[in-house]
């Protein structure tokens, strides 16, 4: 099944393992109650793309993917050619402690420390 979309379609990006996973956003409208229900189907492109977060896009050649897991079909989009509408800038996440401590650790790596006696507990 071949996919071209000429509308703006929004690339949300998860990074495991130090390997980027991509996925894009789906919504319906239930007719009934005007809610809407929001998922996300799996995409993969060609090697060597990188893609930041958010990133728009129009897909020109793409296809209906699928891989089995535990012997469950689950579908994905395979996103062959596309055009980079708006590219999201990757900010720094603020009041991360965890990249904080760590940045506090590698700069105190090889420093040297004094403790006097009345700071130990002996």
């Amino acid at each position: 099944m071949k996919i071209v979309s000429e509308r703006n379609e929004t690339i949300y990006r998860n990074d495991f393992e130090g390997k980027p996973s991509y996925s894009l956003g789906l919504s319906k409208k239930n007719k009934d109650t005007n809610e809407y229900t929001n998922g996300f189907i799996k995409v993969n492109f060609k090697k060597g793309t990188d893609l930041n977060n958010k990133t728009k896009i129009k897909i020109k050649d793409g296809w209906l993917d699928f891989y089995l897991k535990d012997k469950i079909t689950i579908p994905t989009l395979f996103i062959n050619e596309f055009e980079i509408v708006e590219e999201q800038v990757e900010e720094k996440k603020q009041n991360d402690p965890y990249t904080e401590m760590k940045a506090k650790v590698e700069n105190d790596i090889g420093q040297q420390i004094t403790i006097e006696d009345d700071e130990l507990p002996f």
